[in-house]
């Protein structure tokens, strides 16, 4: 949205650009959620660093999604899977 990219890495925000940037409205309600489906994934490396993680990730992805308020048709575009 803001395309402004510095060094062509980092996106540049300028501090009026911030007002606009969403912010969830209740974290406290999933940060423990999260926090634990971090730990399993961490617990999960550090026994094996091969270890597929993938659905913990995805849990997470559904909490931030739910946290976040996304639309189906939202998620399809932050997982790159909508149709242009």
């Amino acid at each position: 949205r803001f395309g402004k990219m510095q060094r062509e890495t980092f996106p540049q925000f300028k501090v009026n650009e911030l007002a606009d940037f969403p912010l969830p409205k209740n974290p406290d309600k999933h940060r423990d959620q999260i926090a634990a489906l971090v730990d399993k994934i961490l617990a999960a490396k550090r026994a094996d660093p091969n270890a597929d993680v993938t659905a913990l990730e995805r849990e997470i992805d559904q909490h931030v999604y739910r946290l976040y308020g996304l639309t189906p048709e939202e998620i399809k575009i932050v997982e790159g899977s909508a149709t242009r």
